[in-house]
């Protein structure tokens, strides 16, 4: 672990930069800059964590003073730091944090974590889109607020919730729930999403969230499972010349989940779940 240590009070705007490793910076007052790199870097302040203000802006933390007891320090940015430790506590800044809306347009942007921000309304009462990599979150019914979000992952309204990351979690549980129950179960049981997403977000790999499916699915035959995976993924019942490589595959030691995760993947999946639409929009869950 490396120790960094910046210049006492300097007046001019100072740049600390860490290693591949884990660092521990000092930045010692005035204007600082720290990128920490890879690893798990932690920045040290003096003085208590009240006697700052911590904010996140466009991914960049930002440190400032709010009283006498922290006048040296001016202004501190850290980027690819884990976490800030002061005399009387610590900041983890890869925890999940939990936003709420208030009137007027605001810009949220979260962390490493799962982040959630919470509306008051229905989701009927908001627009939910993504514009290059935001999403925008347009109130139409009552103070005509319009929202940009950055890194959240999660959206929680007052009749369902919206999962964003379909990139990471989320788009792991739709492909599942398309190839196991169809891609009409997104849309009839966003239960099975909300399941699916407290296992993911959890922990469970993708292949054990997959088992759980097919066993809640009773698939646990090989023609049972090859014929309703093609029927999920293509649409229409698959014929025996079809079907039949993929019973051989299994015969020969195929593990069914892998299968499964093949069958999850395909581009037919995706399509047929509009993986594409669902990463503009969200997917509804409960």
């Amino acid at each position: 672990m490396s120790s960094i240590t910046g210049a006492l009070n300097n007046q001019f705007l100072e740049k600390l930069t860490g290693t591949a490793g884990d660092d521990d910076f000092y930045p010692r007052g005035g204007w600082d800059m720290i990128d920490g790199g890879a690893g798990a870097d932690v920045v040290h302040v003096q003085g208590n964590a009240g006697d700052y203000k911590v904010t996140n802006i466009n991914g960049v933390i930002y440190i400032d003073s709010v009283s006498a007891a922290s006048s040296s320090i001016q202004e501190t940015q850290l980027i690819n730091v884990e976490k800030i430790q002061f005399d009387d506590k610590s900041l983890d800044l890869t925890a999940p944090m939990h936003f709420t809306n208030h009137a007027g347009g605001e810009r949220f942007q979260g962390g490493a974590g799962l982040d959630v921000l919470s509306y008051e309304l229905s989701r009927s009462s908001y627009d939910v889109s993504k514009s290059g990599n935001l999403f925008v979150v347009t109130d139409n019914v009552s103070n005509g607020g319009v929202d940009l979000l950055s890194s959240i992952e999660r959206l929680t309204f007052k009749d369902v919730n919206v999962a964003l990351d379909l990139d990471g979690n989320a788009g792991d549980v739709v492909k599942i729930i398309g190839a196991v129950f169809g891609a009409s179960a997104l849309k009839t049981h966003p239960e099975y999403v909300g399941i699916g997403l407290a296992y993911r977000d959890a922990g469970m790999s993708f292949n054990a969230l997959m088992s759980l499916a097919l066993t809640a699915a009773n698939l646990n035959s090989a023609p049972g499972l090859v014929s309703q995976l093609w029927l999920n993924v293509m649409h229409q019942a698959g014929s025996d010349a079809q079907l039949q490589p993929f019973l051989q595959m299994l015969s020969a030691g195929f593990a069914p989940v892998d299968l499964a995760a093949m069958a999850a993947n395909a581009a037919q999946n995706i399509a047929s779940i509009n993986l594409v639409g669902l990463s503009n929009t969200g997917v509804l869950y409960t």
